[in-house]
């Protein structure tokens, strides 16, 4: 994420390059102590402050468009895999069921459980660490597709395997193998990409370089508590705190908890609708999974169509945008979301042919991809370098409800019947429909009031470029901001 940044500096000698969005700039000097100039005395009571240079290759902004890809694909593959791993044994529940002698809320409490770890999770924050917002709008749609396509998979593979002679307990070494691989990728591929963060390092770099004669500082982190406790104080709690200050990480947490956690309420419900129902074998149950996953492509597939939105509401506004122009998609979404489950609800019972309920989870996966991207990228447009404590507030809220959701959906079939059991998950979404609108007309408001988001428009023109470094086209230079709010 972004470096912190301070009141406006203007740095000049530097060219834009609007057709790409951000700027151009010129090789950085050497990062040696003694060649390096930074502002202060190097003492203790006046450290040099350690800032980015133009260029600098150090800052993840500056770095390569196929090393950005590189660690993007990473990403999304990690994302991939931890929620493929949540439901690739759940194919094969039947069996374990009928063998450990247990009832279906006992197995699917695995799920559950395995779900609720993905709180743990923050890596969204990475992609605002290095595209500036005109670039992220395919690597944001890649990464936010990705958590839906490993639950759309895993029933499929697990299924078949438990069908097979390996059985339902050789899923977990197939769980083993994607999760040791995935690993392995991480360690090698992806490196920290928080700016601050690299700026300490390279702080503490040179001060060790001088054998402590000389003492550096990182921009981020004057007047800032590095005690154990503070760090984190700040860094895991504020998550919780926009929860509870922050309407717009609420009320999105809200709503992608939701649309996720109907998803692994269907590892519940489609055995009921597809197995039980229609006696399908546990393979053939876990192909029911298919449209859902179309569905999730054709959102994929949508994402440059929003990005080519979002260019012209930038162009429209001479070069700068809001996050606003991110929700076109996602209000789309939000009408499809409730559409879908009623049609899933109300054709699961035969004689409906199979196709009808299984052809419902395409509009569905669709619309769960382009909120999700939608949303994400709009919490990434508005809290800068705070994203990664906003994306994991919405991520907490939809591991909790996914927690929750496949737990009782057994009850809800049982007690309501399979049409008003899934229509009360078809009614929640159309409680959660308004939310995108609501955002697009009064979103810039509610921005205003936060102390966290940017509203001003100044800041907002420098995330259209680099949370680092914006255009200033009033004195033709380079400006630095700096927003740093310690709860």
């Amino acid at each position: 994420m972004a470096v912190p940044m301070s009141q406006q500096t203007t740095l000049h000698a530097a060219n834009t390059d609007e057709e790409a969005g951000h700027v151009r700039h010129n090789p950085a000097p050497s990062d040696s102590c003694h060649e390096k100039k930074y502002a202060g005395d190097g003492t203790h009571e006046d450290p040099y402050v350690v800032d980015w240079d133009l260029g600098d290759p150090e800052n993840p902004f500056n770095w390569s468009k196929d090393r950005k890809w590189a660690i993007t694909f990473q990403l999304a593959m990690a994302t991939f895999s931890v929620s493929f791993c949540s439901s690739c044994y759940s194919g094969g529940l039947a069996s374990m069921d009928r063998e450990l002698h247990i009832t279906q809320v006992v197995g699917i409490l695995g799920v559950s459980l395995y779900v609720l770890g993905f709180a743990l999770t923050n890596a969204g924050g990475a992609l605002s660490d290095m595209w500036i917002a005109r670039e992220r709008g395919i690597a944001a749609a890649l990464y936010g597709t990705a958590p839906w396509m490993g639950p759309v998979l895993g029933p499929i593979v697990g299924g078949w395997i438990s069908e097979t002679s390996l059985g339902w307990r050789f899923a977990f070494w197939i769980m083993f193998i994607v999760s040791a691989l995935n690993a392995l990728a991480c360690i090698f591929i992806t490196p920290e990409t928080f700016g601050p963060v690299l700026l300490r390092r390279r702080a503490r770099r040179l001060t060790k370089a001088s054998e402590g004669k000389i003492v550096y500082i990182s921009k981020p982190d004057i007047g800032r508590s590095q005690s154990i406790r503070q760090i984190l104080r700040r860094d895991m709690g504020r998550p919780f705190y926009f929860l509870v200050t922050e309407p717009i990480v609420l009320l999105f947490a809200i709503y992608i908890a939701i649309a996720y956690a109907t998803l692994y309420a269907f590892f519940a419900a489609y055995p009921i609708v597809f197995q039980r129902h229609r006696h399908f074998s546990a393979g053939e149950g876990g192909l029911a999974f298919l449209g859902i996953g179309l569905g999730c492509i054709i959102g994929l597939a949508l994402a440059p169509a929003q990005n080519r939105l979002y260019w012209k509401a930038m162009d429209r506004n001479g070069g700068r945008t809001i996050p606003e122009a991110r929700l076109y998609l996602p209000m789309l979404g939000g009408v499809l979301l409730p559409i879908s489950l009623f049609w899933f609800a109300w054709t699961s019972d035969p004689p409906v042919h199979w196709i009808v309920p299984v052809l419902a989870g395409t509009p569905f996966g669709m619309s769960c991809a382009i909120i999700m991207q939608g949303l994400t990228q709009y919490l990434m447009d508005t809290y800068s370098i705070y994203c990664a404590s906003a994306i994991a507030s919405t991520v907490v809220t939809r591991s909790v409800v996914a927690f929750i959701f496949p737990l009782i959906s057994p009850a809800l079939y049982r007690h309501l019947g399979d049409a008003w059991a899934c229509s009360v998950f078809a009614f929640l979404a159309v409680a959660c429909m308004p939310v995108p609108f609501l955002f697009y007309r009064y979103g810039s408001w509610v921005r205003s009031k936060s102390k966290y988001a940017l509203h001003d428009e100044a800041l907002v023109a420098a995330a259209t470029t680099s949370p680092v470094r914006g255009v200033d086209e009033k004195k033709g230079g380079l400006v630095t901001s700096e927003k740093v709010v310690d709860q």
